[in-house]
Parts: C-alpha cells; structure tokens; sequence
C-alpha cells in the first residue's frame, strides 16, 4: 500500500522536516516501508503545499521516479516551507504508473491523497462517472480509484451549498460502498485518505465488510499548535505523542486555534 503524510501547524516548516529528515521520513518510506505489506513504494510521489499570502490553491510537484531516486524532491523540500501540506509516495493498485495517476489530485483549493483500494473498482466506474456532473467528469484524468473518489467527494461538496466536506466525504464513502454492495462478495473497500483546503484538514481511516483498517497515525504539538497525521510513524516510534486513529474513525483539524475531533463512521 502506499503510504501518506499531512501537516498542519500555526507556523510554516520546511517540507523536508516531514519528507526527508526523520528517521522514518516519507522517503524512507518509499524504500523500506515498516508496516506496508509491499516493502517499496517505487510508483510515483507528490506533494502538496499551500501559501496563502499567494492565493488559497495548493502548488502541486509530482513524479513516476521513486522518491528516493529524485533529487529534485530534496531540492524543493528544503526551499519551500508551509503551514499545511500533504506528501504521498505510491504502490500503485490500480492505474499505471504515470504523471496522471500520482497523487495528490486537486481541484479548486483542495488537494487529497489516498492509501488504500476500492476492490474491483472497474466495476462500479462507469456508474460513479455517471453520478459526476459535466466539469468534474472532464477532470478526471487517469485511471486510478483514487482520482475518481476525490471527483465524487467534490461532486457533493460542490453541488450542494448547505453540504459540508466533512458531510461530502461520508456521502462518498456511503455511496461506494452501497454500489459494491451489488456486485459479488469480494468487493470491499480501504480508504485511508487526507483532504484538505488549506486551512482545514480531514483524514479517514477506513474498511468496509469488517476487513482491518490500513493504519493512521496522529501526532499533535500543543506547544507548536501542529499536527502531523502519517501511515508510519516518523520519529520517536516509541513516545506516547503518537496516536493510532481507531478503526472506521475520522479526524477532522479546523482552523487556527488548533480544533482537533475524532469521530465515528
């Protein structure tokens, strides 16, 4: 499975930080993976970063190279700096590994990344394509469970004022797993995902049919006023400051002053 890292502080870090420097960075990750059932994530990476004194889209940087392998990456780490971004290197599932198919996906203000799978998501494509309306459906770009999941949690989000993203995400989750419902019995669904818009942060942790949930962890900074929300955890593996996020929960981060909840499915 691919593995996944979000941020979100009252002051601006290097991405490096979170990317590269720790014992267990995401690059690390990449190469040797201590929890993941593939050793390597060599797929793709992205990430997403946010600097509101410019505007309030995420700068988007992706690659097909494994992130171990990018000298790029490092170089742009250690130069920029933000107060909310998202880092994802892929084991790719589902799609082939292209520049399209690389997470983060992003639309408007949010950018979203994604660990897990949607079980035979062929089978239930054409009806999610059929739900999006015209915008969205053109944006969809590959062929990954992924890119589509996001589209749909957009598709309620935006064609709906009174609906939340926190409301859309569930919406999105209802809706996939009622279409599997009515294919075979081996359909099943693990959405490990992070969404944000800048200010605001959602992250799952989620299987259905009572299959075990991919890991997520949690670290909160009260002195700093930081989360750091990971598949692994980055430092420090053994300090009480990491949090498991329970099975089939969700944590949603508001703005500044630091607002965390975990909620239920």
């Amino acid at each position: 499975m691919c593995r996944l890292i979000g941020y979100r502080g009252k002051t601006n870090i290097l991405l490096s930080e979170l990317v590269e420097k720790p014992e267990n960075s995401l690059i690390k990750q990449s190469l040797e993976t201590k929890l993941g059932k593939k050793g390597i994530n060599a797929d793709g990476f992205g990430i997403s970063w946010y600097n509101q004194d410019i505007d309030d889209t995420p700068g988007i940087f992706k690659s097909t190279q494994p992130a171990w392998n990018d000298s790029n990456l490092k170089h742009i780490c250690n130069k920029i700096s933000s107060n909310c971004f998202l880092g994802h290197v892929r084991a790719s599932t589902v799609g082939d590994v292209t520049i399209n198919n690389c997470h983060p996906f992003s639309h408007l203000k949010y950018s979203f990344i994604h660990n897990g799978t949607i079980k035979h998501f062929e089978k239930i494509r054409r009806p999610l394509l059929n739900v999006l309306d015209e915008k969205l459906f053109y944006r969809i770009k590959a062929q990954t469970d992924s890119e589509h999941l996001f589209f749909l949690i957009m598709h309620f989000l935006l064609n709906d004022a009174e609906q939340s993203l926190e409301q859309s995400i569930l919406k999105a989750f209802h809706w996939v797993i009622e279409n599997q419902l009515q294919e075979d019995e081996e359909h099943f669904s693990k959405l490990n995902i992070i969404i944000t818009d800048g200010n605001n942060i959602i992250a799952t942790r989620f299987a259905s049919k009572n299959n075990e949930a991919i890991p997520l962890y949690y670290n909160i900074n009260h002195d700093n006023c930081s989360i750091i929300i990971a598949s692994e955890m980055l430092f420090n593996v053994e300090s009480t400051d990491w949090h498991l996020l329970p099975q089939n929960s969700y944590l949603t981060v508001g703005e500044m002053p630091l607002k965390i909840q975990v909620k239920s499915f």
